[in-house]
């Protein structure tokens, strides 16, 4: 049992957490009033601060109004698309509704997650967070799986239970010689709160590989990362998006908001911002056909469904043979008023 939970899981984590590859209150409770983040009982003061003044900063950037042009490729209108608003605040919701918890590095999950057998016994494994152990969750039922935070025990029920664990990474002054501030780790909360997001679903065929220590084929559910292509600076390493919309998609949209629109951050802090911005889209391999407007939009959707793979062809070729036919004219789509 242990073999295949550290094995299944550390190859979806492989998939998740290395996006910080590029990067990297003793008590439970609410990271910031406008915010429902809970902070692990064994996280240090120094992180606190600094994960408060993070969340802090994203409270009073205050951005340009949209209308005042300055935009460009970066920018778009993808903001909006994305986080549903313009001003930062909307990026707070977004990390909101994908973070619930957050971990310090270097605890120990052994004794952080707990099986619930249908008879309710009870033993204690070893595996990942997140998404993780979300997948695991999928894998492990009927069984349920509970995660520990303090006293409290949270059940595994949705992608979307958003435990976050902060690494070194997070705390260092510099990423790759660029200066680490506020701006910068809120933009890498941004990031990881996308792989919360299984967006349309978990494919049948995906959860039977996680029980063989197999990364799932589907990227959408976690939007999972991929090799780099032969070329690239990260060439042969899994930070890479091979889809529009995933982690270094809504991260450099955040931050190319932040580098054109914040209207209260130095000129300093939007120069870094900007080449955080332009660094997040260099991992997206569909970046081009974003740009010019041939990915379909934004699905910020996530969902606990089970979808055979099978099933999820036939749908994609139903839509794209309707979508065909009304270009065509062979159907017509009346509006309603």
């Amino acid at each position: 049992m242990k073999n295949r939970l550290s094995g299944g899981v550390a190859c979806v984590m492989t998939a998740i957490v290395t996006v910080i590859a590029f990067s990297g209150c003793k008590d439970p409770g609410s990271l910031n009033k406008k915010v429902s983040i809970k902070i692990d009982p064994a996280m240090k003061a120094r992180t606190v601060r600094i994960l408060k003044s993070d969340i802090k900063k994203m409270l009073k950037m205050k951005f340009k109004d949209a209308s005042s042009g300055e935009d460009d490729v970066i920018t778009l209108n993808w903001y909006k698309k994305v986080f549903g608003g313009d001003s930062a605040v909307h990026a707070l919701k977004f990390l909101d509704e994908r973070i619930n918890y957050v971990v310090p590095d270097g605890i120990s999950l052994n004794d952080r997650v707990r099986v619930i057998q249908p008879s309710l016994a009870a033993v204690t494994m070893a595996s990942n967070i997140g998404m993780a152990l979300w997948f695991l969750q999928k894998t492990y039922e009927p069984k349920r799986l509970l995660f520990k935070l303090g006293k409290a025990e949270m059940p595994l029920e949705s992608s979307r239970i958003g435990i976050i664990k902060l690494g070194e990474g997070y705390l260092l002054g510099r990423i790759n010689g660029i200066p680490l501030n506020p701006i910068v780790r809120s933009g890498i909360l941004v990031h990881e709160a996308r792989h919360s997001d299984c967006t349309g679903g978990i494919w049948k065929s995906d959860i039977e590989r996680l029980k063989s220590n197999q990364l799932p084929e589907n990227k959408m559910c976690g939007h999972l990362h991929v090799m780099c292509p032969e070329g690239h600076t990260m060439a042969g390493l899994p930070a890479c998006d091979a889809q529009p919309w995933g982690a270094y998609s809504i991260a450099g949209i955040y931050y190319g908001r932040v580098a054109k629109k914040c209207m209260n951050c130095s000129e300093r802090e939007k120069q870094i911002a900007q080449i955080h911005a332009l660094e997040q889209f260099s991992r997206v391999m569909p970046i081009k056909e974003m740009l010019d407007g041939k990915t379909a939009q934004p699905d910020m959707s996530s969902s606990t469904r089970v979808m055979a793979a099978d099933a999820v062809v036939e749908l994609k070729k139903f839509r794209s043979a309707r979508k065909a036919d009304v270009k065509a004219g062979e159907i017509e789509i009346i509006g309603i008023e």
